[in-house]
């Protein structure tokens, strides 16, 4: 008897479980895959994109720096610097040594967009004056005076007691690098140190889509640069970076690049899942109207034949329409009447 009592509630949940099964939850489902799978796609081609651009930037940043590591050789090879501070040894000529060496300085590297700005400095104690060029607009002063008070104690710090090689530091923001001159005999005579032009060297990187902070260092030296790593926990970042070798140096690049959601970049892929939920929404309505309609009298008329069966001959019900229900969706009227 009992098993027969559950028979028909089993059945009507049965068909409520099928239903959600075979209709709402694989929307659901569909809808879930297909919105992780687009977000997925998205974030990835994002984050392709970003790689691929800050990879060119590095190459050409790369081509850049070998270029003005080469440019720095030229006074090495042409040997002018050379023959001034040699006739200088012969006349002390310290006025006529500061004039060629400046003049070369300006006529080579002057308009060489690399630089802004080279200074070279003898060991002679006797020749005090740092020849120099630099861009046009620069205030002679000022410039002599970070020179002798900033960047070459810096440069002579960094350089150390090495004779030979290229070195990078950096001061006040500005990169500089430094190498020793030498003379026919293998000994140096002369420190130069040239100014590079971040805008220039750097230009690549400054354009590289969906990078929020850029950081890049030359021999473990840190180069501020305008765009300055975020710091924020609010934004959900990822951090790449990128390794290179140029002439023996070493050049490390890391990018801040935003972790984007494509439900926060696409809107209308928003509305269009509130349009798939809405389209379940008459399913729930039908299932609400299967109930009211077919499964309550049915479950009134197990219960009234149940009752008789148990003895209640007499038994008698009367199922009326709810107050507020639309006539559409009114429970049926039913008499039953023991025998």
């Amino acid at each position: 008897m009992k098993s027969e009592e559950r028979r028909p509630g089993s059945l009507k949940w049965g068909l409520t479980l099928a239903t959600l099964l075979c209709w709402i939850l694989p929307i659901i489902i569909v809808t879930a895959v297909a919105a992780a799978s687009l977000n997925y796609y998205y974030d990835r081609t994002i984050k392709q994109t970003a790689d691929a651009g800050a990879e060119n930037a590095m190459r050409q940043v790369e081509l850049r720096l070998a270029s003005a590591i080469e440019d720095s050789k030229a006074v090495s090879y042409e040997g002018i610097v050379r023959q001034a501070y040699r006739d200088y040894q012969h006349t002390h000529d310290r006025v006529g040594v500061y004039r060629t060496v400046t003049e070369y300085l300006s006529q080579k590297y002057s308009r060489n967009a690399s630089f802004s700005v080279i200074y070279i400095s003898f060991l002679d104690e006797g020749l005090d004056m740092h020849p120099y060029a630099a861009a046009q607009g620069s205030s002679k002063y000022n410039l002599l005076r970070n020179y002798t008070d900033n960047i070459l104690p810096a440069a002579r710090e960094c350089i150390g007691e090495a004779d030979t090689g290229i070195f990078f530091f950096s001061v006040d923001g500005n990169l500089y690098m430094a190498r020793n001159l030498l003379d026919n005999r293998f000994q140096p005579y002369a420190l130069m140190v040239m100014g590079l032009e971040k805008s220039a060297l750097l230009q690549s990187l400054y354009s590289v889509n969906g990078i929020l902070g850029i950081e890049l260092s030359i021999d473990g030296v840190r180069i501020p640069l305008d765009a300055e790593p975020i710091d924020d926990g609010s934004i959900n970042l990822v951090m790449t970076e990128y390794t290179a070798e140029v002439e023996g140096h070493s050049l490390a690049f890391t990018a801040q690049t935003m972790k984007v959601s494509i439900w926060s970049t696409m809107p209308a892929l928003r509305y269009a899942i509130l349009v798939i939920i809405l389209l379940v929404l008459p399913l729930l309505l039908i299932i609400l109207l299967f109930h009211r309609n077919i499964n309550h009298p049915v479950d009134v008329l197990i219960e009234a034949n149940t009752r008789v069966q148990e003895g209640e001959r007499g038994y008698t019900i009367t199922e009326r329409a709810e107050s507020g229900v639309p006539a559409a969706v009114q429970p049926l009227q039913f008499h039953v009447v023991g025998a």
